[in-house]
């Protein structure tokens, strides 16, 4: 991944947060050993979940990941369980509808998720 692609990606998993924060949720002092040790970013508290901003990549594609897990133990040392993987061009409204999604707000459409037919086109 180049610099260019480091900053932006960065930049789109920092935008996941600062909606995590919007509706409520507490960020941790949680696992900070793995953090550390393993690039995790800080975890969230929302209700009784636990959530986190992820990065993965599929086919050298990178893809953002909203993480959860309800069990303090497992988040405690920062295992989760991955809920969504969201392309990193998705539009800030729809990365906050994402989080609203996750945070049981607003509930799945029916032709969930709505971005994926769009993703999947190229751009010609």
């Amino acid at each position: 991944m180049d610099e260019m692609n480091s900053v932006f990606i960065d930049a789109r998993l920092k935008k996941l947060e600062e909606y995590f924060l919007k509706y409520g949720a507490k960020p941790l002092e949680i696992n900070e050993r793995n953090r550390r040790l393993h690039g995790q970013r800080q975890s969230y508290l929302y209700g009784d979940t636990y959530f986190r901003a992820d990065l993965t990549e599929f086919d050298r594609t990178p893809f953002l990941i909203i993480s959860q897990i309800t069990e303090p133990d497992y988040a405690r040392i920062g295992l989760m369980e991955d809920v969504e993987a969201l392309p990193v061009t998705l539009s800030d409204e729809q990365l906050e509808k994402e989080v609203r999604y996750a945070f049981g707000l607003e509930p799945y459409p029916e032709n969930y998720p709505e971005w994926g037919e769009k993703a999947r086109q190229s751009p010609e």
